[in-house]
């Protein structure tokens, strides 16, 4: 939900979707440079204040001082296998550097 959210409100979809209708699923090299591109785009782009105060809402409904934050996958967790965390983690979080690597768990 919050990355499409940042999408709708970055106005990325198009751009993206101009980058995966280019890719050529066969091609390793092309598979890297449309997710370096992608990843490019989503860190670059500016983060929407509307998704920051929600997140800062939520964070303060912890009642912590420090999160762990991870990235998730689309399909998550299932008899045969659990991908939570797989990609990154960050440990003792405050929230304000939490926006910083934010981007990094949109990715898909």
């Amino acid at each position: 939900a919050a990355f499409d959210a940042f999408l709708k409100k970055t106005d990325l979809t198009q751009e993206l979707e101009a980058v995966l209708s280019s890719l050529n699923h066969d091609d390793i090299h092309s598979v890297q440079t449309a997710s370096e591109k992608i990843r490019d785009m989503i860190k670059d782009a500016p983060f929407p204040e509307e998704i920051a105060e929600e997140i800062k809402t939520e964070f303060k409904k912890l009642g912590v001082e420090y999160v762990a934050v991870r990235s998730s996958a689309t399909a998550e967790d299932s008899a045969i296998a659990s991908w939570a965390g797989e990609l990154e983690s960050f440990l003792n979080t405050k929230f304000h550097p939490y926006l910083r690597p934010r981007r990094r768990f949109f990715r898909r």
